[in-house]
């Protein structure tokens, strides 16, 4: 491809992704909705002597958003005395003093509720869990009849009713987390909107439950931590028009660092706050406050998106924009490379001192690879389906883009010398290029269990919460960038000591490729791409320094 062709298309890549950015920006309004654990609060408040009605109107008053439930166990429903769980044992004595009739329904196991609408969604919610119960009625209790094998004391029988319908009377949403489609169908007639947060563990796929579906389209918001489970966003996902979110969480004492990081560095929409038990209630509330000063400072408004998702994507329609989406991306990191290595070229023919070092040249070439990476990243963006079918499936596509993009920039670089002929690179050095790719891979983040949770050597050469950003991009600021840079440095003296360098830092290309392609904000991505770079520097002229001792 000649230059002037390549240029065309970069002014045309351009000029549809800057088209793409603005109408995916216009009249939106960055919101981050913080959410407190109302368990946590519940505890808080009992060991402070606070009143729990108090707390929730004043969090309410400093921003936050909503509160998320977990389901609640039998016992602690029982203890708490919201219900009565009459065993077989307490059968058995009570006839044994005469307190029971044989026509009485106290025959076995068997729950009990003050409240009509509690006993009917505890017999659906243990119904959805394979129990099959019937109910009988004594005075003004009603009660469900449970078989031999009844629930453990472990076993979870819904939300606390009456703590959801306080806070939800505090204009506060409702975050119910389900672990299960019987906790979805527990959580669904509590608040009219809502918010359903799959658990890490979740079980059983969403789509049993119909009404879940109809409240996606009618006010409530599915939501799920990055990687979630497939079922679940699938489900959120075909069912829920594109109202998915994305949750973070932090503790209250992170305050704005720990914010960035989820919000900015892993596109998180929901901001689940842990509260610190060893502090107070004020102590609590102005962490919250303070982190919630610093998100309006930065122009993000507290609350839910006022905004729907993209909207449903067909699968033939997400697989051909997803195809057409690794292709743009793996040869536009090539093209980008390319475009350095004419910028450099370029600038040998600019009038230089003489014995002068390339490290103009290389900076030069550096920056139009960078460039034009960035503009193929948000082409890519504008080609690939919505932010939540692309949670599905982000994990293949990153590495499918690096490899691809590594060995085709291997087979661009180093072409057979005809039919038979060896390729123009050492055995050794092909080696050492595989296995530089493959600890790459091993110490990905992205796609290694492992170190999901730790963002991996991230967090052992910096403290996490405080370089928040720099677990998105340390493979490119540490690895990728500093052997392009060396390469771009070589590549004035000889070519073809500089091309496995130049293999290697094809792969910070496609990094950053997929940093503008994802879900980060565009000035985000633009800062990250900015301080890896800075960062890449001092490494890249390590590498050309090293190299050169080993020459002489």
């Amino acid at each position: 491809m000649n230059r002037a062709l390549r240029l065309l298309l970069l002014l045309a890549l351009a000029a549809y992704s800057g088209w793409t950015l603005w109408a995916e920006r216009a009249g939106r309004v960055p919101r981050a909705a913080v959410v407190l654990d109302s368990e946590a609060a519940r505890e808080l408040c009992a060991a402070s002597g606070y009143p729990e009605s108090a707390f929730w109107e004043r969090a309410k008053t400093i921003g936050v958003s909503g509160a998320l439930f977990t389901p609640r166990t039998l016992e602690a429903a029982v203890r708490g005395g919201d219900l009565i769980h009459v065993t077989r044992g307490d059968v058995q004595k009570m006839r044994a003093f005469g307190l029971v009739s044989v026509h009485s329904p106290l025959r076995t196991d068997s729950i009990w509720s003050h409240d009509k609408e509690e006993a009917d969604l505890l017999a659906l919610v243990l119904g959805r869990r394979g129990l099959a119960v019937s109910a009988a009625d004594v005075g003004e209790m009603h009660g469900l009849l449970l078989p031999e094998a009844g629930p453990s004391a472990s076993m979870t029988v819904g939300y606390d009713r009456s703590r959801v319908r306080a806070v939800f009377a505090k204009d506060l949403v409702p975050v119910f987390e389900a672990a299960d489609t019987a906790d979805l169908e527990a959580g669904l007639p509590l608040a009219p909107s809502a918010v359903f947060l799959a658990a890490p563990d979740f079980r059983g796929d969403p789509r049993a439950v119909p009404a879940w579906g109809e409240c996606l389209l009618t006010g409530c918001w599915a939501a799920s931590r990055p990687r979630a489970d497939k079922n679940w966003m699938e489900a959120a996902f075909s069912r829920g028009g594109g109202r998915v979110l994305l949750a973070g969480r932090i503790h209250a004492g992170e305050g704005i660092a720990g914010a960035r990081r989820e919000l900015a560095g892993k596109g998180a929409d929901l901001l689940l706050v842990s509260l610190d038990p060893s502090r107070s209630v004020e102590g609590n509330l102005d962490a919250v406050r303070s982190l919630l000063g610093g998100l309006r400072e930065e122009g993000r408004l507290p609350g839910l998106p006022k905004r729907l998702g993209s909207g449903p994507v067909a699968p033939w329609e997400g697989l051909a924009r997803l195809a057409l989406a690794c292709l743009l991306a793996v040869f536009g990191s090539i093209a980008a490379l390319r475009n350095g290595l004419d910028a450099l070229r370029w600038a040998r023919g600019v009038p230089h001192p003489p014995q002068s070092s390339p490290l103009l040249e290389a900076l030069l070439g550096l920056a139009a690879a960078l460039g034009t990476a960035a503009l193929v990243g948000l082409a890519v963006h504008a080609v690939l389906p919505g932010r939540s079918w692309m949670e599905l499936r982000a994990m293949p596509f990153e590495a499918a883009v690096l490899a691809a993009a590594f060995l085709m920039g291997g087979a661009s670089l180093f072409p057979s010398q005809g039919r038979g002929a060896a390729p123009g690179l050492s055995g050794r050095v092909l080696a050492g290029a595989l296995f530089c790719f493959a600890l790459f891979l091993l110490l990905s983040p992205a796609w290694t269990p492992m170190a999901a949770g730790s963002e991996g050597p991230a967090r052992l050469l910096w403290a996490g919460r405080k370089r928040w950003w720099l677990a998105l991009r340390w493979r490119e600021a540490f690895i990728g960038l500093p052997c392009l840079f060396a390469g771009f440095w070589i590549y004035m003296d000889r070519v073809e000591r500089a091309k496995p360098w130049l293999i290697l830092g094809l792969l910070s290309l496609a990094g950053t490729v997929l940093s503008f392609s994802l879900a980060v904000p565009f000035e985000l991505s633009l800062l990250h791409t900015l301080q890896a770079g800075l960062l890449a520097l001092p490494a890249g002229l390590a590498l050309v320094w090293l190299r050169v001792k080993a020459a002489r």
